[in-house]
């Protein structure tokens, strides 16, 4: 199991952040389109504005998703898309091609899932 942990994207991310983004772009999926070679830094302080409005609002949870051991930057998750009246929200993630293949995706799905029904209390993610 990889040794991660989540934590919400702060402005000193946005270079490492964008740097990920641009190595994905290589073999993004269509639903990535955002992610291209020429993200920058600027775009990325963007999202975690919308990411901390998001959250302010308590439509979505975006987190960036850490080694432990070197606190680098492997990719971002989230629940969001949150709907309350139903109970209801989106699992996103997303690992940077470099550190595929590894069960980061499924360790960050597993905890985000019990997340979204423990502190969220959702009832469908």
């Amino acid at each position: 199991m990889p040794d991660i942990f989540l934590r919400a994207l702060e402005k000193n991310d946005a270079a490492a952040f964008a740097a990920i983004a641009r190595e994905s772009a290589i073999n993004a999926d269509p639903w990535m389109g955002w992610c291209d070679r020429q993200y920058t830094e600027e775009q990325a302080l963007e999202w975690f504005a919308v990411c901390a409005q998001e959250r302010a609002f308590q439509t979505g949870y975006e987190f960036g998703v850490f080694d432990k051991e070197s606190g680098q930057l492997l990719g971002a998750a989230g629940v969001n898309m949150i709907d309350r009246i139903h109970q209801r929200g989106n699992l996103s993630y997303w690992v940077a091609p470099r550190w595929q293949g590894q069960g980061i995706a499924t360790t960050v799905a597993s905890f985000l899932t019990q997340y979204a029904f423990t502190e969220l209390r959702l009832l469908r993610v």
